[in-house]
């Protein structure tokens, strides 16, 4: 089953648009699916150090 998603818009600089677009060409992703995979990478990241959301309640 595929996981709920919410449609966004996002303005981004087109030089980290032309990597982002280059990066999905080379793991055979499409540009949204791409964004997606760098963004939860980087969320897991923060989460592992321990630094997201410290002064944050849930």
């Amino acid at each position: 089953m595929a996981k709920a998603t919410k449609q966004i818009g996002v303005r981004i600089p087109v030089g980290l648009l032309e990597k982002i677009d280059h990066l999905a060409e080379i793991e055979h992703r499409d540009r949204s699916n791409m964004i997606v995979h760098i963004l939860s990478m980087y969320v897991e990241g923060l989460e592992a150090e321990g630094k997201a959301w410290k002064n944050l309640e849930r």
